[in-house]
């Protein structure tokens, strides 16, 4: 879903009061990869953001804020790669144990 001016009070966390012209959050990773070959994707400047920790604005973004709305924990194939899905907070010792 896109949203357009959209507050960024409550996605950083020195609670600086900005807005972003649009804000994208997608569900799936196929939502996102739709979203890039988009003409608000290709025409826009983007910036892609997690919890809005270590993140200081300073004045309105003037283009696309990306966010994941991922959540869980997602473990494919047999390999001894993990896969870690955007906004799972869980923490890295956790994770790796459950999918061992």
């Amino acid at each position: 879903m896109i949203i357009e001016n959209c507050s960024l009070l409550g996605r950083n966390t020195f609670g600086i009061d900005v807005s972003t012209r649009y804000f994208f959050e997608y569900k799936t990773e196929e939502d996102l990869q739709t979203f890039l070959q988009s003409p608000l994707a290709r025409t826009n400047k983007l910036l892609h953001i997690g919890g809005g920790s270590n993140l200081l604005f300073l004045s309105d973004f003037d283009g696309v804020i990306l966010h994941s709305g991922i959540k869980g924990i997602e473990k494919k194939g047999r390999r001894q790669v993990c896969l870690f899905a955007c906004g799972s907070r869980r923490s890295l010792g956790r994770i790796c144990t459950i999918l061992r």
